[in-house]
């Protein structure tokens, strides 16, 4: 794709400026000097990899290639030797790069060793894999022998590292050398796995032919002795099945590969169990002075290595005598060994979380620990057991130490007296605890019977709430004292009353009183308070009226009713009080003392009534301005409603009804 012909250096400013505001001309010009000339690439592609221009053509670097083509140039560093070959640092020439070189060694003319040579090369070639050093090319000597072209590897051997932990933690920053031993045993047991997939036996498996790189990568290396144990067709790979004597490392070696048996994949799974036996140990599992002596210790079996159990026995497994007792592959074993490091995870996991709740069993134990700290200690518990029970299912430690945090949280929040919160709790125990899922339930019926208690005391409150309909109530009880004060005033002014003008006052107080609580019910009789007060209102003039009526029949003096009026406000009052509110004792007294002077000729009986009503209307005031706390049925003082409230609190809960 080359550059659309269109675009000028104007244009593209323009461009540029439309899409984002101006540009400086420099910034243009940097811009378009690095974008037109780009001939591969659209700038409406803006998804697509921007590429340079393919560079013109340079004579000197192609001639440079021909002249390196086939070209390894070798260097002074010899980086290993062995019985017949020998492996030196050289650069190869066609890519600028340092390579590993092996070939034979010069005193060496055997054809069979450049054959076993180029076996090793042609099997390491089949086997590409991270964990195994690549092959770059195989070519020939000046003599015909083979060189060998592998990656060069900076490091060391595995072997090495295992008798220095120092080195480990100082190469790698690693804090727990066993575990990176370990997962480096996995890498090594994958590449083993992936040269059986591809029908090749390594046969020399042991921490010398394992390299580790500077940046820990891990190689499996010497593919020397390899075969294959099925015919790929090529016919270029040495089969298992041609007798050629015994080959390997009698230290690690397996029975069969001693007896000349048939060596098979499980071979090699031997070998990784020998391999993780030094690991564990310190030292090869197969001891002898001679080649005769260690071979009967492998035919015997070598002792158990010193380790945790587990990882003993599937090391064990691994190098049983018999190759079908041994785990099917090289990748069953890698998969222990990767149960076995979570289940190590999942342990220090749970003895961590053991220690955070011994610390939470001890706080609430002392009734020391502080409800935050309480939720962080529970919570640093609980994450601690999951995680371990996440790695590792099955671990006993992780669930015991969950079932004794929740069990301990169940009882802290039944002494707490939340309920619903210790049978969610309960509910993430399987099974729960009989005796502890029954506190829970007595617990659980408890709380409802006291949620209903507080209900009921709830509805009692409102019931008997003086703030409910209090304003009407002070508005109607104002009106009402207002209307008796105009009687004993009209009087003491002089104005004649009729026959009927004595009881006329209380049966229409009545009737206006009767239709005002009727219309205005919805506001004044809302609670039972309201409705006791106006029904015992609607007595009292049902009372005076009749008082009234009889006084009216005995024909008795305008004074003497008066008199008589006092003393039953007196005694309306001081029932009023007795039942409802002390505070209303102030209106009977004076009310009482009123009568006593009136009947004494010391007072006039209307300003007697005068005085009562006031102070009966400036009470309702101060009672309507001031009620009692909605807490109370009018006053706690009250016995019978004391009873009332404390048989509510004290009553049980009633039995849970049928389910279903």
């Amino acid at each position: 794709m080359e550059t659309d012909p269109t675009w000028t250096r104007s244009g593209f400013a323009e461009a540029l400026g439309a899409a984002g505001g101006a540009v400086a001309p420099a910034v243009v010009d940097r811009l378009w000097a690095t974008l037109g000339g780009q001939l591969n690439t659209r700038l409406d592609r803006p998804r697509e990899t921007v590429r340079p221009a393919a560079p013109t053509s340079d004579e000197s670097v192609l001639a440079r290639l021909h002249r390196a083509q086939d070209t390894l140039i070798f260097e002074d560093d010899e980086l290993g030797r062995g019985g017949m070959g020998i492996v030196r640092l050289a650069t190869q020439a066609t890519v600028g790069r340092k390579v590993a070189v092996k070939s034979l060694r010069p005193s060496i003319e055997a054809e069979g060793a450049a054959v076993a040579l180029l076996h090793e090369a042609w099997i390491t070639g089949a086997v590409e894999h991270p964990n195994i050093v690549p092959l770059y090319d195989v070519s020939l000597d000046a003599r015909g022998f083979p060189l060998v072209v592998l990656k060069r590897i900076e490091g060391t051997s595995w072997r090495a590292l295992l008798e220095s932990p120092a080195a480990v933690r100082e190469r790698f920053g690693v804090a727990d050398e066993f575990e990176w031993h370990l997962r480096t045993f996995m890498q090594v047991c994958a590449a083993a796995h992936f040269a059986h997939s591809r029908g090749i036996i390594h046969r020399d498996l042991k921490p010398d032919n394992v390299m580790i790189g500077a940046y820990g990568e891990v190689y499996l290396v010497d593919w020397g002795i390899a075969r294959a144990f099925r015919d790929d067709g090529d016919g270029r790979l040495p089969q298992t099945n041609v007798q050629e004597g015994m080959a390997g490392t009698p230290a690690y070696m397996a029975p069969e590969m001693f007896g000349g048996a048939e060596v098979t994949p499980r071979s090699d799974v031997y070998l990784l169990g020998a391999t993780l036996y030094h690991l564990l140990a310190g030292r090869p599992p197969h001891q002898g002075e001679t080649i005769l002596t260690l071979m009967l210790e492998v035919l015997r079996g070598p002792a158990a290595p010193p380790g945790p159990a587990s990882l003993v026995a599937l090391c064990q497994r691994a190098m049983a005598a018999e190759p079908d007792a041994r785990h099917p592959d090289a990748e069953a074993l890698r998969l222990d060994v990767q149960r076995y490091l979570d289940q190590r995870h999942a342990t220090r996991l749970a003895e961590e979380a053991h220690e955070r709740l011994s610390l939470l069993a001890a706080g609430l134990a002392a009734g020391t620990l502080a409800v935050a700290d309480r939720q962080r200690l529970f919570g640093e518990c609980r994450f601690g057991f999951a995680r371990a029970l996440e790695s590792w299912p099955g671990s006993a430690l992780a669930a015991d130490g969950w079932r004794r945090t929740t069990t301990l949280m169940v009882e802290q929040s039944l002494a707490d007296g939340q309920a619903d919160a210790a049978a969610a709790l309960l509910a993430e125990l399987d099974p729960p605890d009989p005796a502890l899922a029954a506190r829970v339930a007595d617990a659980q019926a408890r709380a409802r019977g006291q949620e209903a208690r507080l209900r009921r005391l709830e509805l009692i409150q409102a019931e008997y709430d003086p703030r409910q309909g209090g304003r009407a109530r002070l508005t109607l009880f104002t009106a009402l004292v207002g209307v008796l004060m105009l009687g004993p005033a009209r009087r003491l002014g002089g104005a004649a009353e009729g026959p009927f003008s004595h009881w006329l006052w209380p049966v229409g107080l009545f009737v206006v009183v009767l239709a005002t609580i009727v219309l205005g019910r919805r506001h004044l009789m809302r609670n039972a308070l309201n409705r006791r007060v106006y029904g015992m209102l609607l007595t009292v003039l049902v009372l005076y009226g009749g008082l009234v009526v009889g006084m009216e029949q005995m024909s008795l003096p305008a004074e003497m009713r008066s008199t008589v009026g006092l003393h039953f406000g007196a005694a309306v009052m001081a029932l009023f009080a007795v039942v409802a509110d002390l505070r209303s004792m102030v209106v009977a007294a004076t009310y009482f003392l009123s009568f006593l002077a009136a009947a004494a000729g010391w007072l006039h009986p209307d300003v007697g009534l005068l005085l009562g009503h006031g102070m009966l209307g400036a009470s309702i005031i101060w009672l309507g301005l001031r009620p009692p706390p909605s807490s109370a049925f009018l006053q706690l003082e009250h016995p019978a409603m004391t009873r009332r409230l404390a048989q509510a609190e004290a009553e049980p809960p009633a039995p849970p009804g049928p389910t279903g």
